[in-house]
């Protein structure tokens, strides 16, 4: 069995763990995940990989995008840093801030999979654990993947649901701040010492993440874990 796995840094993996680590191996995974990438700008990379006759043997698509859309216009209200740095992104990457047309959007993934007669899977986005995200923002839109899921009859996988319930407590106290050049660090060093990540996240004192964000390897396990059973158990189905 061939998956595309589409999504952000949280699918790429190089900052965190990434899902992908934790798939059973016996799958043949394509990581299509990009740093930064928001629904806009991942339903475009989507669709040209789908449409081209080369791939038209991926079995399953992966779609965890979303969480962009949200941290970046976020980033812009932390510091001067950030709002500089982050601000022209925002125009760039196209940010969706409404949700009425987020849950437009988002269904172009799930139809496009399904007019090409694919499997589709669902990932909700998950909880970030920095002082002041919208958290409560981001439940609504995994409101709105859901429903969307349910409509189409694709699978939903609540990472968020997930994390939460995987620990006893969650910190939301983590925060960037003034950090650009920190996280730039932060980055190189995980790239080059993969084996630091969960020790970033324990420093720090974050159950779920490494800087707040990405995934320590307990939560990249837990979504991982979530979609190889969700495939299994679309495999038992009697035809």
């Amino acid at each position: 069995m061939k998956i595309a796995c589409f999504g952000d840094s949280l699918t790429f993996g190089s900052v965190g763990y990434s899902y992908i680590k934790y798939l059973d191996s016996k799958y043949k995974v394509i990581n299509k995940g990009v740093n930064g990438d928001t629904t806009v700008c991942a339903y475009k990379r989507m669709k040209r990989y789908i449409e081209k006759p080369a791939n038209n043997d991926t079995d399953v698509y992966v779609v965890a995008i979303g969480i962009n859309d949200m941290l970046a216009p976020y980033l812009t209200t932390v510091s001067p840093l950030w709002k500089m740095q982050m601000t022209p992104r925002v125009k760039i990457k196209k940010c969706i801030k409404d949700d009425m047309l987020f849950e437009t959007e988002y269904q172009k993934f799930l139809e496009l999979i399904l007019n090409h007669k694919k499997r589709a899977i669902a990932v909700g986005l998950p909880l970030i654990q920095l002082k002041g995200f919208p958290n409560e923002a981001a439940r609504k839109r995994n409101n709105i993947i859901k429903k969307l899921a349910e409509q189409h009859h694709v699978p939903f996988i609540d990472a968020a649901l997930l994390q939460q319930q995987s620990v006893s407590q969650i910190s939301f106290s983590y925060s960037w701040g003034n950090q650009v050049a920190v996280r730039i660090l932060d980055d190189i060093i995980m790239l080059v010492l993969p084996f630091t990540k969960d020790w970033f996240s324990k420093i720090r004192r974050l159950e779920l993440t490494v800087d707040g964000v990405h995934y320590n390897s307990l939560s990249a396990r837990l979504i991982g874990d979530a979609i190889n059973d969700t495939i299994k158990s679309a495999d038992n189905e009697p035809v």
